[in-house]
């Protein structure tokens, strides 16, 4: 067999056996910077047109499937898409750059999602996709606090597994945890902001993903204020000694009291205000003025 032959043989049977196992190609495409893609969530078929503004394709295919289309800064965009009589649901989600620019869904017969918007340019908040949504009860925490994550799911199997990522400001993973799909479709988790990977003041991101194309994220700020050792003091107390105070007793004897200042010397060592030198410093004082004798 011709050898140019036999190489085009293997190479349209490792496309087929990689479309057979994927699907569509277009779902496993990467895009380039300038390209957004077009993330279609459907158990039925439809049909529709995307595109930039006054240069749009058209597409029809059936269940899940993607494809990039050009989608530089300044252009805009618009999308609609139709779904087939018999089909249930269809999620249209448009992604670039790692971000979810806009999204829309319908679960009517014979329903219509239509978007529009600027390139590179997110017009939702990246929280909800119509499939997966997550919601945090504020956006600013402290070092131990305990944080409440809510979501629901639409439209995904009980099987499925919902992964939870939370990233520190260097987008370095610190936390994860996975679980199935409730039959309420409602879930709740409660990681607590503890341990040394959360010792970075800054913007965390959590991320909820149900695959590669289907995720949402919510950002949120981590100051170190809760369960930081107290800072010592820059200058340790002064100790200005007063003048002595003496009780005079009979006339072959005199009776001296601790001055107070001593007494407070002596409660800052024991409390760690002042350090063990400046201690002896004070002791050296009382024998050098004859408070105390050492034989």
């Amino acid at each position: 067999m011709n050898k140019t032959f036999a190489g085009s043989i293997l190479a349209i049977t490792v496309i087929v056996t990689f479309s057979t196992i994927f699907g569509s190609l277009a779902y496993a495409q990467v895009p380039f910077p300038d390209e957004a893609t077009v993330v279609i969530f459907s158990k039925g078929d439809w049909e529709g047109e995307y595109g930039r503004s006054g240069s749009s394709s058209s597409l029809s295919g059936q269940g899940a499937d993607s494809i990039n289309f050009s989608c530089s800064k300044g252009d805009s965009y618009e999308i609609e898409f139709r779904k087939g009589f018999n089909n249930d649901y269809m999620v249209i989600n448009i992604i670039q750059d790692g971000e979810l620019l806009n999204f829309g869904s319908t679960d009517s017969e014979g329903g219509v999602v239509s978007l529009s918007g600027e390139c590179k340019n997110p017009q939702v908040p990246g929280n909800n996709n119509g499939l997966l949504a997550i919601n945090l009860e504020k956006s600013d925490y402290e070092y131990g606090d305990i944080i409440r994550i809510d979501g629901t799911s639409k439209f995904i199997s009980k099987q499925s597994k919902i992964e939870f990522t939370i990233y520190d400001p260097s987008m370095r993973p610190i936390w994860t945890y996975s679980f199935s799909i409730s039959d309420d479709n409602v879930f709740t988790q409660f990681p607590k902001i503890a341990g040394g990977l959360w010792q970075t003041d800054g913007e965390y991101t959590l991320v909820a993903y149900y695959d590669d194309l289907n995720q949402v994220k919510q950002k949120f700020n981590v100051v170190q204020e809760k369960g930081i050792p107290a800072k010592e003091p820059d200058t340790q107390p002064q100790i200005d000694p007063p003048s002595l105070e003496l009780d005079s007793g009979p006339s072959d004897s005199t009776v001296q009291k601790i001055p107070d200042w001593v007494k407070n010397t002596m409660q800052w060592f024991l409390d760690g205000a002042i350090s063990e030198d400046e201690m002896i410093s004070a002791i050296q004082y009382l024998v050098n003025e004859g408070i105390i004798k050492l034989d």
